[in-house]
């Protein structure tokens, strides 16, 4: 992803319900994603394939606690954070399934964009999430969530 990273760092903001949210992975050679439903949650699918919802610094803590990011991008309009309560919605109706999960075919990017599109059989991984949410919410950069210290 990483488009917008510069104008991430001038102005941070707070996800919308229904925002696809990311961090970095792996030094920053991969991304994971999720959807934000509210009340400081996550819902994403971790690499068991289980649908959980997770605090943010849960989100960040990935790969049992030696991932180094420190940042969560919000996609946004301009300044303005962007999300689609639909997408929540179709989050928080997975939440506890178990999928089977795969790392090119059936991972965090596709299950979010389930959420954001409905289509269960997208083609979405790794290099398209980015796409998708700028054709479904005309999106134009992503910008780094404030988070509470």
């Amino acid at each position: 992803m990483g488009a917008g990273l510069i104008n991430s760092l001038r102005d941070k903001v707070k996800p919308k319900v229904g925002s696809v949210v990311y961090c970095g992975l792996a030094f920053n050679q991969v991304e994971h994603s999720g959807i934000y439903v509210g009340y400081n949650k996550i819902i994403h699918l971790d690499g068991s394939g289980k649908i959980e919802a997770v605090t943010p610094k849960q989100f960040l803590n990935r790969l049992d606690g030696t991932n180094l990011a420190l940042h969560i991008y919000v996609p946004c309009k301009g300044t303005t954070p962007i999300g689609l309560k639909r997408c929540a919605e179709r989050a928080r109706a997975k939440l506890g399934e178990k999928l089977k999960y795969n790392l090119f075919f059936n991972n965090c990017h596709k299950f979010s964009s389930y959420c954001l599109t409905g289509d269960i059989n997208s083609d979405t991984t790794f290099f398209k999430l980015e796409e998708t949410t700028h054709s479904k919410l005309g999106t134009d950069n992503w910008r780094i969530w404030d988070l509470p210290d």
